[in-house]
This record gives C-alpha cells, structure tokens and sequence, in this order.
C-alpha cells in the first residue's frame, strides 16, 4: 500500500484529478470501516483507522487523506447509483425536465433549500406551465408546488386512476 500511496501522491502533484481511482488498499478499508460503522462518516476517523492498521509514513499523512476523500466521493457514488436502482425496481421512473408524462403522480423527491434539505413523498399531478416549464402541484393544492428543476433526487410513479 505504501507503493501505491507515494505513486498516487506524485501523480497527484502533477494533476489533482477529483475524478481518479483512489488506492485499492485505501478503498478495500474505507468499505470495511464504513460496513462496520454505520451513521457519520468522518474523514479523520477513517484515516486514524487506516493508520492503526498497518505502519505509514508520516509524509504519506495528508494524500492518505486525500485518498480517503475520494473513497468517500466513490462510497457516495454507489450509494446513489442503489438508491436510483432500488426506486426502477419499485417502479418508480426519473423525473427530469424533458420528462413525457403528465397527469398524477406519486412524487419521492428531496429539496435543498440553503442548509436545510427536505423529503417529498406525495402524490401530486405532473402539469405543463405555459412557459414549458415542468411543476409538480401536490394533491388537493391549486397552487404552491414545486419546479421540477427544484427537485433533487426526484422520482415519480405514474398513477392511472
């Protein structure tokens, strides 16, 4: 691993890529501490566990870290990408701004709104505004719904009634 960590840190010298493969050693114990802690996952805490498993150098300190963040972008990725397949396999479709379909709908979306983030699981209609902006207006309202381009992580579940 020690190897692999001095290559990845000159390599990092000349291009810092956020898009790269991390370490295989790096991401083989990210995965097994993130699978035995559940909760929070704090990059420090991650490193002082890499660092009590085997001896690295103190040089090597800060790209371990470096390493342990994009194991963490990596982690996040595959969370995601679940997440979207767990929504297809329960029959839910993504909902985007070129979205086709109109009419009700069951909405699972989240909303980022400045530090706080909010979870929508609705039933809702799915309508055309006359700018040819998508909205989601929520059951019983007539107004007060949502721009699709609002939405993150936004899936919907066509409703035939």
């Amino acid at each position: 691993m020690i190897e692999n960590l001095k290559q990845a840190m000159q390599m990092w010298a000349l291009k810092k890529d956020f898009n790269k493969e991390p370490v295989p050693e790096v991401w083989e114990y990210y995965k097994k501490w993130r699978e035995d802690n559940s909760g929070m996952a704090y990059l420090r805490e991650i490193q002082e566990y890499i660092l009590k498993q085997g001896s690295i150098p103190e040089e090597l300190w800060s790209h371990l870290y470096t390493e342990i963040y994009l194991c963490s972008q990596k982690w996040s990725d595959e969370q995601d990408e679940k997440y979207r397949e767990d929504m297809k396999k329960k029959g839910f479709y993504l909902l985007t701004e070129i979205t086709e379909y109109r009419g009700a709908i069951l909405l699972s979306a989240k909303q980022q709104i400045d530090s706080l983030s909010k979870s929508i699981e609705r039933e809702c209609k799915l309508i055309e505004l006359p700018d040819k902006r998508l909205f989601v207006l929520p059951k019983g309202n007539r107004t007060r719904g949502w721009y699709v381009s609002s939405l993150e992580d936004a899936f919907y579940k066509p409703l035939n009634k």
